[in-house]
């Protein structure tokens, strides 16, 4: 019986042991969450890279690149800025800038009666796009990850002022000038939304090395116009008009209740979203009466 006892008690005490190895700490069940978690985050990256390298979603560009932008926020949200991020973007950017028709086909030269030559053109313009929707997405985190490599000198500091003017180009001709121009500001929603993207612009005009913060295109040859279009130079009073028109946009279109069916709680908490968000615009709009950037 004593033996019996014994072997129990034995047993217990190493089935006990096993289970502290097993849940050990709280740390161990971290790291393997955390490892869960990344090859998630790292599959979602795949996805999106995928279909934003895929010129089946560059067919409409203009005015909003719609196929690409879900891609975009995807690939913005979860790539990691050192060793995702940044290098896509240099040997991307590398192919709109540099990479010619007749590099990949010897012994053809660039014709608008060729059809692959033309189609060649349109997918940089596409290629472009990508490049431009997922920097404007990139969240604030990111971009500070991305000034704190400029401030510490580390490599790729040019992509990095590419990744900037390629944020800029996108938030102001996408974003603020069609996704949330003036009749666009229906709801408190859009009018959050633009406050935040011309608070991105904000930021990237008022960094010390704003007027570096450029990108140059020279390479188109059957549509040299995107040579220009797509060559991105800061305008240093985009942040201003942008404060203007989102004032004018959320005074002449939104109205309080248009969607809440007369519910009085629900319109009491959208008026007061609505007069935060006007209180913050009404002192942008002031701030520049006394300073010009």
């Amino acid at each position: 019986m004593k033996i019996t006892l014994l072997l129990i008690v034995s047993l217990f005490i190493s089935s006990c042991a096993k289970l502290d190895k097993m849940f050990d700490t709280p740390s161990k069940m971290d790291t393997i969450a955390s490892k869960t978690d990344d090859l998630a985050r790292k599959e979602t990256v795949k996805t999106a890279i995928q279909e934003l390298n895929d010129s089946k979603n560059y067919k409409k560009l203009s005015p909003i690149p719609t196929d690409i932008i879900p891609w975009a926020k995807k690939a913005a949200e979860n790539m990691n800025v050192d060793d995702e991020l940044v290098p896509y973007i240099y040997i991307k950017l590398k192919d709109v800038t540099t990479l010619r028709y007749d590099d990949n086909n010897p012994g053809k030269s660039y014709d608008m009666n060729d059809p692959a030559a033309i189609e060649f053109e349109m997918n940089k313009v596409g290629l472009f796009n990508v490049l431009a929707a997922i920097s404007g997405f990139l969240p604030e985190a990111k971009v500070n990850q991305l000034l704190n490599r400029l401030s510490n000198s580390e490599e790729y500091s040019s992509t990095v002022i590419n990744i900037l003017a390629l944020r800029f180009y996108f938030i102001q001709n996408v974003l603020m000038s069609e996704k949330y121009k003036q009749d666009q500001l229906v709801d408190v929603g859009a009018i959050e939304a633009a406050i935040s993207y011309n608070e991105s612009i904000e930021k990237i005009l008022k960094l010390p090395f704003a007027d570096q913060i450029k990108t140059q295109v020279s390479i188109f040859v059957l549509m040299p116009d995107f040579n220009e279009a797509l060559s991105v130079q800061l305008d240093p009073m985009a942040a201003k008009r942008n404060w203007n028109g989102i004032l004018a946009g959320m005074t002449k279109y939104y109205k309080v209740g248009a969607f809440t069916a007369g519910n009085s709680t629900q319109n009491s908490q959208q008026a007061a979203r609505y007069n935060a968000a006007l209180n913050h615009v009404q002192n942008a709009v002031k701030s520049y009466e006394v300073v010009n950037p």
